[in-house]
């Protein structure tokens, strides 16, 4: 999972640099600004996670005996791009059906947990395994709890930097930054995917 994070912090970096210049290169009209903010952007977080849960899999899942990603990935037909695609409809149509306001930092956290529900699935399917694609809940209880808590360590740090260091403030509660505080609440999901698993 250090990798994977390291993979995913790389990706945001790239994320962080394109957003602004992407903003530049296709704002002026109300539409280019609309499909900006609601498409554009949106892919490329989408992009950031799609990253992230490729480069942890199948370590995400915890000691469990998984095909690697390249079987998981060649059993179906462009399962990657499927999962891309899949990442950037969330982004897109979350907020859009449930009124996040100002919690909609937690489309990309929903994203991952998803995203690694659907790997889990298409792994335990390629092996001839039975398991569940989503876990107990009691478990689900316990991820919005501990997301809860880093989206309000997310807002804190932004409070703290926001005299000092506003630049970095914003970059405390930038979406994809987000995630980053999320990775516990990712790995209690994943984990209990993978303990079914454990006999």
């Amino acid at each position: 999972m250090i990798s994977a994070a390291i993979a995913y912090l790389v990706a945001v970096a790239g994320v962080l640099t394109l957003e602004p210049w992407l903003q530049r290169l296709l704002g002026g009209s109300l539409v280019t600004a609309w499909l900006t903010e609601h498409v554009y952007r949106p892919g490329l977080r989408a992009a950031a996670v799609t990253v992230l849960l490729l480069a942890a899999y199948p370590d995400m899942f915890g000691p469990v005996l998984l095909p690697t990603l390249t079987e998981v990935l060649a059993a179906g037909p462009d399962r990657a791009g499927m999962l891309f695609n899949l990442m950037v409809v969330l982004t897109i149509v979350l907020p859009l059906v449930v009124p996040l306001g100002p919690w909609v930092a937690t489309v990309l956290p929903v994203q991952a947990a998803l995203g690694a529900s659907i790997l889990f699935h298409w792994a335990v399917t390629a092996a001839g395994l039975h398991a569940s694609a989503f876990p107990s809940l009691d478990i689900v209880g316990s991820v919005v709890a501990v997301a809860t808590v880093a989206e309000l360590l997310a807002r804190a740090a932004e409070r703290l930097l926001s005299d000092r260091h506003p630049t970095w403030a914003r970059l405390a509660t930038h979406d994809s930054v987000v995630l980053v505080f999320q990775l516990p609440a990712l790995f209690i999901w994943t984990r209990a995917l993978g303990q079914q698993l454990v006999q």
